[in-house]
């Protein structure tokens, strides 16, 4: 019996095994963006979860503006109406109108949002590094120095550069420059603490939250990267091997024909996968007791 994969299975199988080396090498290259909301916000203290998810609502958006303000009266038209249909009555509605008829709920949407975001938009920006500071300072002089056509890269290599070049005396003057923002920041994020209400720090610790549950993520993943993944089972491995063989067009079909095929295997016919997968795994248990003695922090 001939168990190596078809042809076409193994090259499916290759750009698979590409794909996920090209993903990894992505994610390793992935940098893990700072948290924009100071921590300092954090300080103040809610008397209960649910009085803190009161305050930080999210405004609803102009279809449920729409289906709120209209919702009542159809139901009292149509009484007998089941809340399944009022609702796709409300829906279809939305759908048919002009965007003249839409405009007063988006309006309204976005004007909820803007109160919503308010703290976001007072909230002070932290000044760049000190590099960041020399691309601001000299930017525009250097795109005006290079010829047209010159690209957003070409910029950022004169000035990569010209900062190479610069002397220790030059880069010190930045660097106070720099500090002299970072005090001044500082100033700001206070007096922004300070003058904050309630909503507008619950607002911006419920941000800060679902940016640390986003960071949290991203360290996941890059923590995981090159993980040994668990090898495919005896019948997973029946199936790739079988799968140029089965003509049916239906994934579900084939999948049936499969599994009809794997149960009418003999003993000595299912030992062949079963003692493939059982390789694996020793060689996965292995693979794996490595990857977390080089990886301690990663789950």
């Amino acid at each position: 019996m001939q168990h190596s994969p078809p042809r076409a299975m193994n090259t499916m199988l290759a750009r698979v095994s590409l794909i996920r080396s090209s993903i990894a090498l992505v994610q390793e290259s992935l940098l893990v963006r700072q948290v924009c909301v100071p921590r300092i916000v954090l300080t103040h203290a809610f008397a209960s979860k649910k009085e803190l998810q009161e305050k930080i609502k999210r405004p609803p958006t102009a279809y449920q503006l729409f289906a709120s303000a209209n919702r009542e009266q159809l139901a009292k038209l149509n009484p007998d109406r089941p809340k399944q249909e009022i609702t796709k009555a409300l829906h279809d509605r939305w759908r048919e109108m002009s965007e003249e008829e839409k405009n007063p709920y988006k309006e309204e949407h976005d004007k909820q949002m803007n109160l919503y975001k308010a703290p976001l938009e007072k909230l002070p920006k932290k000044p760049p590094g000190v590099f960041g500071l020399f691309v601001k300072e000299n930017y525009s002089r250097i795109t005006s120095g290079l010829s047209p056509g010159s690209t957003a890269p070409d910029v950022m290599r004169e000035l990569s550069s010209e900062w190479n070049s610069m002397s220790d005396d030059d880069k010190e003057q930045l660097k106070e420059k720099y500090d002299s923002l970072v005090d001044e920041y500082n100033k700001q994020i206070l007096t922004f603490d300070q003058n904050l209400t309630d909503e507008e720090r619950a607002f911006l610790l419920q941000k800060r939250g679902e940016e640390m549950r986003t960071l949290a993520k991203k360290k996941r993943k890059l923590l995981n990267v090159g993980k040994p993944r668990l090898p495919p089972g005896p019948f997973v491995r029946f199936m790739l091997n079988s799968l140029g063989e089965v003509e049916s067009e239906s994934p579900v079909e084939r999948l049936k024909i499969l599994g009809q095929r794997w149960q009418q295997l003999s003993d000595e016919e299912k030992e062949v996968y079963i003692e493939e997968y059982r390789l694996a795994r020793e060689q996965y248990v292995q693979d794996l007791a490595e990857w977390k003695a080089k990886h301690p922090d990663a789950e």
